[in-house]
Order: C-alpha cells, then sequence, then structure tokens
C-alpha cells in the first residue's frame, strides 16, 4: 500500500519537479540594487510553488507561493542577491529542483544571467520573456568572425607593409652603392686619363713622323754647313 501511495505521489509530484526551472537572475539591476533585483522561474505546465522557495549562496531564503505557467519574475523589497559569488537554488523541502553556477555581475546594465542550453550565459535581459540563447549565440560568433578577418587583415596589411619596406630598403642600399662607385685611381697613385688602343696608335704615329720631321731638318741643316 505505500509502494502505490510512493508511485502516485511519484506520478503527480515528477512532472511539476522536472517542469519547473530557474530561468534567469538579475543581481545588479541599473541604479539602485534594492528592490529592483529579481529572479525568474520557467514551467511549461502550470506548477503550485507551495512548499517551493529560493536559497542564495549566504544562505537566506524566500518562500514562494501561489500557482503559474510560462514566466514568473520574483522579486525582493530589500537587497537579497550579491554582485559576486552569488548563486541561486530552487529548492523543494530538501530537494534541489535547480541551481545556478556562481555568478558576478559588475556592470549595472541590462544585462542578466540567462540559462541557455549548456549553462548560463551573461546577455541582454529578456525578463519575462524567452531567453534571447540563440540570437545571442550568433551574434557572438559574428563578433568572433569580425574580430578574426579584422586580425586577418591587419595581419595582411602588416605583412604587405613590411614586404613594401624591404623593397624600399632594397632600393636605398642599391642606390647608395651606386652613388658610391668612382673612377679614381687607389690612393698614392697619380690619375691618368683613360686612352684607348686607337689613341695610342695614332699617338705614337704623331710622335714618330715628329720624330722624323726633326730628323729631316738636322740633315739639311748639317748639308748646308
Amino acid at each position: 500500500m505505500k509502494s502505490i501511495t510512493k508511485l502516485i505521489l511519484l506520478i503527480f509530484v515528477l512532472p511539476n519537479i522536472l517542469a519547473l526551472e530557474l530561468s534567469e537572475v538579475e543581481p545588479n539591476p541599473p541604479g539602485a540594487d534594492t528592490g529592483n533585483e529579481w529572479i525568474e522561474l520557467y514551467s511549461e505546465q502550470e506548477v503550485n510553488l507551495e512548499s517551493y522557495f529560493l536559497e542564495n549562496n549566504d544562505g537566506k531564503t524566500r518562500s514562494l507561493n501561489g500557482s503559474f505557467t510560462s514566466y514568473l519574475v520574483v522579486s525582493f523589497d530589500s537587497q537579497w542577491l550579491d554582485n559576486s559569488d552569488e548563486k541561486v537554488i530552487l529548492k523543494k523541502g530538501d530537494e534541489i529542483i535547480d541551481e545556478t553556477i556562481l555568478l558576478k555581475d559588475d556592470k549595472n546594465n541590462d544585462f542578466s544571467w540567462n540559462k541557455c542550453e549548456g549553462g548560463w550565459l551573461f546577455i541582454e535581459s529578456t525578463k519575462e520573456d524567452e531567453n534571447n540563447c540563440v540570437g545571442e549565440k550568433q551574434q557572438a560568433e559574428e563578433i568572433s568572425e569580425d574580430i578574426a578577418e579584422s586580425g586577418r587583415d591587419k595581419k595582411t596589411s602588416h605583412l604587405a607593409e613590411q614586404i613594401n619596406q624591404s623593397e624600399n630598403k632594397n632600393f636605398q642600399v642599391v642606390s647608395d652603392a651606386s652613388e658610391k662607385i668612382t673612377l679614381n685611381s687607389p690612393a698614392g697613385q697619380s690619375s691618368q686619363p683613360f686612352a684607348s688602343k686607337q689613341e695610342k696608335n695614332r699617338t705614337g704615329i704623331i710622335y714618330a713622323f715628329t720624330i722624323f720631321t726633326v730628323i729631316i731638318i738636322i740633315l739639311l741643316a748639317l748639308r748646308k754647313l
């Protein structure tokens, strides 16, 4: 008989336990925290919250009551959540129904912790609405792609700049070397004009003709004597 009773209770209670979950937490809203912090619950099925309560990482509790379907926002009259090392646990009696990771929120903006497939994300708040996990993930991927593309562009630009600088440097070296080329003789030697073979032959003929003319003149002078 006891086994049948437990089975009946399990049949009625288990769906509520599986359906109810923490969906969003705002520990640091814009402006003052007091009276503006909130926790969002979600359930696909109608849930009676009697015997359910919330517990934070300091051990403080907040009892829940009433029934709801879809989204329910739980607010606090005083500051109940810390901006760092915070955690929210949803319990029923001694049983943990759901819990967050350790939360940190020092931005004091419209971002909150959203439960998404595979974990919790700190993204733009969707209070009393479906968490925008897909859109935020896609946006994050696009931003990552833009950053990667920008990095590739910068790397390509930097490489082109290096190549350009290298080419300019090489040109400057060649230019400098060409400016240093001279036709001067080594130090200690007199400078001699460069003469071709034909010019040398022509000079030799002139010298020979001059000597021959001088000899003829001398011979003629001696005959007159």
